[in-house]
């Protein structure tokens, strides 16, 4: 009974991904249907069915392929043979002069296709510049199936990704993008005195698309490991715009690396001061100094991004200048004000927090967190909106009741608040909101202090410390599900936690605890709010595993979850819409597999339509807090790429709806 499976182990090893998976469907007969071993190889042979249709895929191209990378080799062969041929002959022969001459000519011969292959990217280039999308795909395609030039390929991948020129194939583009990585960059031979950046041109950014689609999930399969290892590589060719992304990875801690801010600053600033600079770096730098506390670092990077450019930058340009007026006031503040009497322990870290933090919004909100007053006001908008009224009067409360030294109570009334869903979003950056957060922050260390075991309410306080580093935030969450298993907030958040990038990734766990969550809710229906809440996780977190059962069961999710969701207002209907959009996007690529009769595809797509213009209403309808309105810059990557889907098709209708129906709601 081991003899397939390990037929199979071998025949993989071997690339014979289709004899692999012939393999495992034998094996499979005498499996007993219900158990873990059936699955594992169910999952196993249709991984090896991708793989295959993959590489038949590739097989079908090579005819075209083959001849440039021949000719690449053919290049390197002749440029050692020549020196060689030289050492042998002396420099006093004459007899066979001749035959040198050859390997040189050959030797020009051969670069000349090099050569050949930055011409065609040039004209592609121009061709690009005055909008002629199909004369750039041409003279690329002849570029990169003739020449092996890897710039070539890899416009090849961009223009199919965005449907310039042709059709949206993302499959196409990822084929591309990898036959551009699998090229070597130039030696120094063919390009003498150019740096790598320019020798390895279009290798690198095909990493940082490949780095992409791993992360989204897009065509390939989810994996970080694979997203980070892109990044690496496309960083270590420089590309800057995946020196960018890596950075990030340093100054969040995720995709597997370390928290380490030195190291994100660095690489930052190496992406900042490239030859080609990325903008989106010096944002990123500015906004890391901002949260330094270095206000007039980060107001020079913000300036040196707005003047390369970037629109987006102009406004986090002046929240720095804001920033940095006001730090100076709050500071010249606390001098003055340093000598007065002594003050409680609470009172004087209250003051330290409003007087030396920056009190502007944070630059990576549209617009500034509402206060009480604001939230009174918008209250009348939605139950959503209400509850979060609700949840802000529960913190000031809580200042309040600390402020009067009574902790107990004030312990109590923070974690009730920090149990309710998105408590965090009535938290920003006003004077008012420093005083609470100083006040979580020292009940939190409290709990810290303590010896014993803390109550489940300090424990959800407590969790506030632990937030900076998703490693040591999933391990106290589990510590805290084993200790309190019928707390449900527990279970939520670990739940969640498990569906990022990092090396706690572990989808298939979070979707167990958001489903031992989901079983603690009460009976009484979808609307009530942790409930509701936790159908949007759900949905979300099968939606990060393959395999249509998943994707079937996050369509569910997502469909309970819009039915009490959109008259309550809430914040994530239009994420709702966006990803049974794209499930609906994946049931037409199946169906164009299948060969699933036109009408049924032309409803898959009315259906995605359907729910694209329901997003954008429903993003129009929400306040201005809970919504960003930069354009496509700050949409969300789902409603980008849709729209992106929709102009592609040319479907001037579908974008016409959407902006009726956003125009009608606001």
């Amino acid at each position: 009974p081991n003899a397939p499976p390990r037929l199979a182990a071998a025949l993989r090893g071997a690339s014979r991904y289709a004899d692999a998976a012939a393999a495992l469907e034998r094996a499979l007969a005498h499996t007993p249907t219900l158990s873990d071993e059936h699955a594992a190889m169910r999952r196993e042979r249709d991984e090896l069915l991708v793989l295959a249709d993959r590489q038949g895929r590739h097989e079908e191209l090579n005819v075209q392929y083959a001849p440039g990378f021949q000719s690449r080799k053919r290049m390197e062969e002749v440029y050692t043979r020549m020196p060689e041929a030289r050492g042998t002959l002396g420099p006093d022969c004459t007899a066979d002069h001749a035959c040198v001459n050859a390997i040189i000519a050959d030797t020009r011969g051969v670069f000349s296709t090099q050569q050949h292959g930055w011409a065609h990217a040039r004209k592609a280039h121009f061709a690009t510049t005055a909008g002629r999308w199909e004369e750039a795909l041409q003279q690329f395609t002849i570029g990169a199936t003739d020449f092996a030039h890897p710039e070539c390929m890899y416009n090849i991948a961009l223009l199919a990704e965005h449907g310039r020129g042709t059709a949206v194939d993302l499959p196409r583009a990822l084929l591309w993008a990898e036959r551009a990585v699998a090229c070597e960059p130039y030696s120094e031979h063919e390009m003498p005195g150019k740096p790598l950046r320019l020798r390895a041109l279009g290798i690198a950014q095909a990493h940082t698309m490949l780095a992409h689609f791993y992360r989204e999930g897009i065509v390939v399969r989810r994996d970080w490991r694979a997203a980070l290892a892109h990044w690496q590589r496309g960083s270590d060719l420089g590309c800057s715009s995946a020196t960018n992304m890596l950075a990030l990875c340093y100054r969040d801690g995720s995709y597997g690396v370390a928290l380490d801010l030195a190291r994100a600053r660095d690489l930052f600033r190496l992406a900042a001061l490239a030859l080609s600079p990325c903008t989106e770096a010096m944002s990123n730098l500015a906004v890391l100094y901002y949260r330094l506390g270095d206000c007039d670092a980060a107001l020079r990077w913000a300036e040196g991004a707005e003047a390369h450019g970037d629109g987006g930058a102009t406004t986090l340009a002046a929240a720095m200048r804001a920033a940095v007026r006001e730090h100076g006031e709050r500071v010249a503040a606390v001098r003055t004000t340093t000598s007065s009497a002594s003050r409680s322990e609470a009172d004087c870290l209250r003051r330290m927090l409003v007087a030396i933090r920056p009190t502007t919004s944070t630059p990576e909100r549209s617009t500034p967190t509402p206060s009480l007053g604001e939230l009174e006001t918008l209250a009348s908008t939605s139950a959503y909106v209400a509850r979060l009224r609700d949840v802000k009067r529960r913190f000031v409360e809580c200042a309040e009741a600390f402020a009067e030294g009574d902790s107990a109570r004030a312990l109590h009334v923070a974690a009730s608040a920090l149990r309710e869903p998105d408590a965090d979003l009535v938290l920003g950056a006003g004077e008012g909101d420093r005083t609470i957060q100083a006040t979580l922050f020292m009940l939190a260390n409290g709990v810290r202090r303590r010896q014993s075991t803390p109550s489940c309410d300090a424990a959800v306080v407590g969790e506030l410390l632990h937030r900076e580093s998703v490693v040591r935030h999933v391990a106290y969450l589990r510590e805290m599900v084993r200790q309190y298993p019928r707390e449900r907030y527990f279970a939520t958040r670990l739940g969640a936690m498990l569906q990022f990038e990092s090396p706690e990734c572990n989808s298939e766990e979070g979707v167990a605890q958001l489903t031992r969550a989901l079983a603690m809710c009460s009976g009484d229906g979808d609307a009530d709010p942790p409930k509701c809440d936790l159908l949007y996780l759900l949905a979300a977190a099968n939606m990060q595993l393959d395999g249509a059962v998943h994707h079937q069961r996050a369509r569910r999710f997502f469909e309970r979850f819009l039915v009490p969701a959109t008259p309550d207002g809430h914040r994530k209907v239009p994420m709702a819409h966006y990803q049974l959009a794209m499930l609906r996007i994946r049931d037409a690529g199946a169906d164009a597999r299948d060969s699933v009769e036109p009408q049924d595809r032309s409803a898959a797509e009315a259906d995605m339509r359907r729910h694209y213009e329901a997003g954008v209403a429903a993003e129009a309808r929400l306040p201005p807090f809970l919504r960003t309105d930069g354009g496509p810059l700050e949409w969300s990557p789902q409603r980008e790429m849709l729209a992106t889907l929709f102009d592609a098709r040319g479907d001037g209708a579908a974008a016409a709806a959407a902006a009726a129906a956003a125009a009608a709601a606001a």
